[in-house]
């Protein structure tokens, strides 16, 4: 019993030991399960985070390219910008070199004072101009661009993705973009030096033309010499100095080399002029000298006064004299506004709308070709008059605005003097009233007179400008009077078009009837000894490039087919492509083939065969389709009064034979050559 009990007992403990090593297993296994699942669960996390950071890098690492780009983008817009400005710039400079190159100084001799501006050169200015701007535009264009480079050059190889790209860009706007500096400081100076060297060239011309200018001012009588009365009005209303006799005689006595015609005073020449100029000039300083030594010389009030009183006379003298001198030229100018032709141009405007008229007039109904051309003719006449005689008008009318204006801005340089003048004296009027108060005048009479020279100085100053007022709007309605016949003119030009149309076309079907003849005649005749006419150029040019009239009309002289030198003539310079109007016409291989090319168009169904003689049909060709001769016409054995050519369609460049005409009728019609027409 005892011993059952241990062994019970040592079952139980047994089966104790099994349950707790069994309950251990357990928890161990269930630790293993919740350790795996936390590593599990952490090995998820940081997977996720993994992917999210992954997935913020590559988005920003996405915004940086997109922002690498959009800069790449923006650079590519300003270097494209600079290098369409240095170009431009480029293109304005090739144009000023020309200009400045091919001018030259105009050759008219000093003296005639008629040399003008170098031809191109104004025009050669503005290029040049132009060309500094848009060279400064471009420096510009390219410094932006620069700095854009410099501001993102970090941003640009920031991302390793597109840093090999990035390096190939920047280095190829590199090279751009010293290409359109280099560009744009060429254009600079070229500008600048074509400004120097036109301005060096063009100041002689310039000169001379202002010299011009003023010596027919001053030549009253028009007779192309100054003589003494005019170098002293010269003298007086340019310089403001009245030249004294002994400088007027010395001056006259070293100048004047011939008479005036029709006196017996010596006169300056135009030649003389400068010269002239520089005399009165050195005149004008000894006087001025030699008055400011007196006045110093004299030192005393009294003295002082009486060379006061002596300038004020003399500057009354010369205002009254420029006064007089501007009232002349206004009446000389109203006299040549009514002196202008206007009847006559109005004639010859009138005679350009009824010769017109008549030329619509004909055109538009079925009259003779020749009887057309004679109404064309005087219409042109008419208004080949009319257009010559037109510039006279409109120089006339610029003349007096020029003259016009003149007047203006002379008033107005004496008014401002005037008005400095007030005011100077105005400054020194209590000292003058202090010395010169006369003690039996009044303060009121003083200002009574005063007061009434004022106005009447207003008076005479409103009468000037409402004459010049009036001046120039009768100026302004005469040049309204010859816009609206220049738009008359215009309009009857217009109206003639129409007509032109049809003369056109008559002139064009006469050249083309001519070009169909001798392409008819040059055919005929190398088909005669067996060729073909694609060999007539290189048969007739004899392995030149170009072939002219007279070695086409040798050639069909050698082989007995004449054709008028005048027709051959106009054939060739109908289907040449430039007219240089110099020498001999030539053309060149393709402008003979246009010569000799012959076109029918079918006028009713008809077979293409491959052979002369009549056989199965290619193809059937239908009405309105467009063939190009390559040889014939040649009879068809078979059949008798039955003429075919060999020709190629348009259409699909089918080449095959087809029927020119039977005894039932024309199959084809010729077509005009559309590149000679």
């Amino acid at each position: 019993r005892i011993r059952e009990e241990e062994e019970k007992r040592r079952k139980q403990k047994e089966e104790e030991e099994r349950e707790r090593r069994r309950r251990e297993e357990e928890e161990e296994r269930i630790r293993r399960e919740e350790q795996e699942r936390v590593e599990r669960e952490e090995r998820e996390q940081r997977r996720k985070e993994e992917e999210e950071r992954e997935r913020i890098r590559l988005e920003e690492l996405r915004v940086k390219e997109q922002q690498t780009r959009q800069v790449v983008q923006e650079l590519e817009q300003l270097l494209a910008k600079a290098e369409e400005e240095a170009t431009k710039a480029r293109q304005v400079t090739e144009h000023l070199y020309q200009l400045v190159n091919g001018s030259t100084v105009n050759s008219a001799p000093r003296e005639s004072l008629a040399a003008s501006f170098p031809p191109k050169a104004e025009e050669a200015l503005r290029s040049a101009k132009s060309a500094a701007r848009l060279g400064q535009v471009a420096q510009k264009a390219c410094e932006t661009a620069w700095k854009s480079l410099e501001q993102h050059w970090m941003q640009l190889f920031e991302v390793e993705t597109l840093r090999h790209e990035v390096t190939h860009f920047v280095q190829r706007s590199e090279q751009r973009m010293q290409q359109a500096q280099m560009t744009a400081a060429q254009a600079v100076k070229m500008a600048s030096e074509s400004k120097e060297r036109i301005g060096n060239t063009a100041a002689p011309a310039i000169c001379d033309r202002k010299n011009g200018d003023i010596f027919r001012r001053y030549d009253q009588d028009e007779d192309g010499m100054l003589s003494s009365t005019e170098v002293v009005s010269f003298c007086r209303l340019e310089y403001g100095f009245a030249l004294p006799q002994g400088n007027l005689d010395r001056i006259l006595q070293h100048l004047a080399t011939t008479p005036a015609p029709g006196a017996g005073t010596a006169a300056v020449e135009p030649k003389r002029f400068h010269q002239l100029r520089t005399a009165v000039g050195i005149a004008r300083f000894e006087a001025r000298a030699k008055k400011a030594k007196e006045a110093k010389m004299a030192g005393d009030t009294a003295g002082d006064t009486a060379a006061a009183a002596a300038a004020a006379a003399e500057d009354e003298k010369l205002k009254l004299e420029f006064q007089n001198h501007l009232k002349q030229r206004q009446q000389q100018m109203e006299k040549e506004m009514e002196q202008i032709a206007w009847t006559d141009l109005e004639k010859k405007i009138a005679d350009v709308e009824s010769t017109s008229a008549n030329f619509v007039k004909a055109a538009a109904e079925p009259v003779n070709q020749e009887e057309l051309q004679k109404i064309e003719a005087v219409y042109d006449s008419a208004l080949q008059e009319t257009r010559t005689a037109l510039p006279g008008y409109v120089n006339q009318l610029r003349a007096l605005h020029h003259g016009a204006l003149q007047l203006s801005m002379k008033t107005e340089v004496k008014e401002v003097k005037q008005d400095a003048k007030e005011v100077k004296e105005g400054k020194d009027e209590p000292m003058k009233d202090e010395k010169d108060q006369n003690p039996n005048e009044s303060e009121d009479q003083k200002d009574g007179q005063k007061e009434k020279d004022e106005k009447d100085e207003k008076d005479a100053k409103d009468v000037e400008k409402d004459a010049l007022k009036g001046l120039k709007e009768s100026l302004r309605s005469l040049s309204q009077r010859l816009a609206k016949l220049e738009a008359r003119l215009v309009l009857s030009e217009r109206r003639a078009v129409e007509g032109r149309k049809v003369t056109a076309r008559i002139l064009a079907h006469k050249v083309e009837e001519v070009r169909l003849e001798v392409a008819v005649k040059l055919r005929q005749c190398i088909e005669q000894l067996g060729g073909k006419a694609v060999d007539l150029f290189q048969i007739i040019a004899k392995g030149e490039d170009v072939a002219s009239v007279e070695e086409a009309q040798v050639f069909l002289k050698e082989n007995n087919c004449e054709m008028e030198m005048e027709k051959l003539s106009k054939a060739f310079a109908a289907c040449k492509s430039t007219q240089d109007g110099s020498g001999p016409v030539k053309v060149t291989r393709e402008e003979f083939g246009r010569i000799i090319r012959l076109c029918y168009e079918v006028k009713t169904a008809v077979d293409l065969t491959e052979q002369l003689a009549l056989g199965p049909a290619m193809r059937s060709l239908q009405p309105g389709e467009i063939l190009e001769v390559q040889a014939g016409p040649r009879s068809e054995p078979s059949t008798e009064g039955m003429l075919r050519i060999h020709a190629r369609a348009q259409l699909d460049g089918a080449l095959g034979w087809v029927t020119l005409s039977s005894s039932e009728g024309e199959y084809l019609v010729k077509k005009p050559n559309p590149t000679s027409s």
